[in-house]
């Protein structure tokens, strides 16, 4: 459902996504895909799912020759 805050259906799904995954905290790929949705501008991202995709191609990507990477786990806190 669209309002004036963007698709409510498909933030919806984000959130079942990590709920069904027995989650009640969201990785910072899914927080972007929810600012997203809601047409709040988040910094240049991709998530890979694995490493073998991370490739000359996909880096070429963004503006610059630097990048962060971060594991995303839920075995690993983040800052706690």
């Amino acid at each position: 459902m669209m309002n004036k805050y963007g698709d409510m259906k498909a933030v919806g799904e984000i959130l079942g996504r990590a709920w069904q995954a027995g989650r009640r905290q969201l990785f910072e790929h899914e927080v972007y895909e929810i600012l997203g949705v809601l047409g709040i501008q988040t910094p240049p991202h991709m998530f890979f799912r694995l490493p073998q995709d991370v490739t000359d191609s996909s880096l070429g990507l963004f503006s610059s020759n630097q990048v962060v990477l971060k594991i995303v786990s839920s075995s690993v806190a983040h800052k706690q």
